[in-house]
């Protein structure tokens, strides 16, 4: 999970110092790598951090991983379907452009299976934090805290109440 999110931010870091507009979107399959399997991860982390799963198995991680492989694939082709992104703009000032999307369907789609990935691993959380005497009660909720830091930074830089416009904080 922790390789995922580099790939991811230090993709995104990569981006935001490029000009170009083809620069930037020539970067963002590579970040798909990782905005697409964090989740997967987070699930599969918290499901044996809690006990729900024992043994993750290579056909199990392989079928969790169907949609990102989908996703990573789209975006690098997007240009000749448009399932992904319909437009993509520059915004913001030298030394911090970031890109803003017209979001296509498979997008909103691979959002969806991202969320209920995270918020199936939060539920497994939840349940062991409250539902049972536990006496990693506080690592418990330390870790629906920590994820839900950057899970509100996502809802907010995909709506209109970003205070950072386009520059995606998570």
């Amino acid at each position: 999970m922790i390789i995922a999110a580099a790939i991811w931010s230090g993709g995104y870091w990569i981006e935001v110092l490029l000009d170009r507009l083809d620069d930037k979107l020539l970067l963002v399959p590579i970040q798909y790598v990782g905005i697409t399997t964090v989740p997967v991860f987070w699930f599969f982390t918290d499901a044996q951090l809690t006990g729900r799963i024992r043994t993750i198995t290579p056909r199990l991680l392989a079928s969790a991983l169907v949609i990102p492989v989908i996703t990573v694939s789209l975006t690098a082709t997007n240009s000749s379907h448009h399932l992904m992104w319909e437009d993509a703009a520059i915004v913001g000032e030298t030394g911090s452009m970031s890109l803003e999307f017209v979001r296509g369907p498979w997008f909103w789609f691979s959002w969806f299976y991202s969320y209920l990935a995270f918020f199936a691993g939060f539920e497994f959380l939840l349940y062991r934090a409250f539902a049972e005497t536990s006496m990693f009660r506080s690592q418990m909720i330390a870790t629906i805290v920590a994820g839900t830091i950057p899970l509100g930074a996502n809802l907010l830089f995909l709506t209109d109440l970003n205070p950072m416009g386009a520059f995606d904080p998570g």
